[in-house]
């Protein structure tokens, strides 16, 4: 004879922990999406970025009168060694 199950019925705590669960992960689903819309805005808002190499230096800054453009006088130093001439 085969033993049957009972059905069992969600006592009311078991509902509300349900319910408070999938509204948790509601909320956690709308927090992530609204961190990566976030996280594009900020990428394509974000200022353009100027890189110099070791030997570059920038010599001069100069702000377009509309303040939107700066300009960059960037300058490379030389490898080449000082030559030591005896004075005689």
């Amino acid at each position: 004879m085969k033993q049957r199950r009972r059905e069992t019925q969600d006592s009311d705590s078991q509902k509300f922990v349900r319910e408070q669960e999938a509204a948790l992960l509601q909320v956690t689903r709308e927090a992530v999406e609204q961190r990566k819309a976030d996280e594009e805005k900020r990428k394509k808002d974000a200022l353009p970025e100027f890189e110099i190499t070791e030997r570059q230096s920038v010599a001069q800054l100069t702000l377009h009168p509309s303040e939107t453009w700066v300009f960059l006088s960037v300058a490379d130093r030389s490898d080449a060694k000082n030559t030591v001439v005896p004075t005689t």
